[in-house]
């Protein structure tokens, strides 16, 4: 049994939940209108409805979006 991994790469985080990094996105020589290039072939309107972005070290867009669920309140004790 052989198991595949993908090795060696990273991720530059551009979104954190749904603030944009900058920072991080400029030093990838990428600005913010590649950014919502980005999210729109992903179908997300804004960076707010983002959770995690990433640029890999082959270039590649990674996204999580939020989770949007039903209101819990919290639990007391």
């Amino acid at each position: 049994m052989k198991i595949y991994t993908r090795g060696g790469g990273y991720e530059l985080p551009v979104i954190l939940d749904g603030e944009i990094q900058r920072d991080i996105l400029f030093s990838t020589n990428r600005d913010e209108e590649w950014l919502d290039n980005q999210l729109k072939i992903q179908k997300i309107s804004s960076p707010e409805d983002v959770f995690d972005a990433a640029v890999t070290d082959q270039g590649e867009f990674t996204v999580l979006r939020k989770r949007k669920g039903p209101n819990i309140p919290p639990m007391q004790h």
